[in-house]
């Protein structure tokens, strides 16, 4: 569905989305959609067998580029259907599969840029205890599942398995370098964990030790360098 004019919200089983001129919206088969406007609005609507096999649940939405070519396209289309003599000279199925694959390309590109920008707030929140990933996901307008595969897709995991991960590296390394200084407790809330027990859990799950080992890892690897540093002390230890 393109729109050409006006704005407001398109509702559907599948969910709700705001709409406004340039908006294009692709909706899943036999789903029941209609559009609401305070004011006069305008849009072509185009269907296809074509692109069932890329839905789960929830419908896609992307936006026609700077020169319009999606609206452009969606009223050649538009009169080619009421021209039969187009139709048959088959200048309509040639516009029929331009559209389609301009209307993909643009709602793909939507999407890389939605999944680069929750990948940048997963990496700023690596701290953040309240983060709230389902939140973050349902403000994407997007089905969490939809919003999961793409996430794989580009990363290789889900986006909370990469958050995990993230926060694990970053524990490792708070690890390594203030072993002696902080606390576990201490470091599971500088990686966004509230509880020192889940965060000593998923440490373990990841890494098949726990964090105070590592910690303990940190303060004999200290005392090394320093007994290296004064090996008369080193001696006396060692006696």
């Amino acid at each position: 569905m393109c729109y050409l004019a006006g704005d407001g919200i398109m509702r559907s089983d599948a969910g709700d989305a705001a709409f406004c001129k340039g908006m294009l919206l692709i909706i899943p088969p036999g789903c029941t959609h209609g559009s609401l406007s305070e004011a006069p609005f305008s849009n072509i609507c185009v269907t296809t067998t074509r692109l069932s096999q890329i839905f789960r649940e929830g419908h896609l939405a992307g936006h026609d580029n700077d020169a319009g070519d999606a609206q452009t396209l969606a009223e050649m289309l538009y009169r080619c259907s009421l021209d039969g003599e187009m139709q048959k000279n088959g200048v309509a199925r040639s516009l029929y599969g331009a559209c389609l694959q301009l209307v993909m390309s643009l709602v793909r590109k939507r999407e890389d840029g939605m999944i680069s920008s929750l990948h940048n707030d997963l990496m700023n929140n690596l701290w953040n205890a309240r983060f709230d990933l389902s939140e973050e996901i349902k403000e994407i307008g997007y089905t969490e599942d939809y919003v999961r595969r793409l996430f794989r897709d580009r990363y290789g995991k889900t986006p909370l398995q990469f958050l995990l991960s993230e926060r694990i590296e970053y524990a490792k390394k708070l690890l390594d370098i203030y072993g002696r200084q902080m606390s576990i407790k201490e470091i599971a809330e500088m990686c966004g964990f509230s509880d020192p027990l889940y965060f000593s859990l998923m440490f373990k799950r990841a890494e098949g030790k726990v964090p105070r080992r590592l910690q303990k890892r940190a303060e004999s690897d200290l005392w090394n360098i320093y007994c290296l540093r004064f090996p008369s002390c080193s001696a006396r230890v060692n006696r």
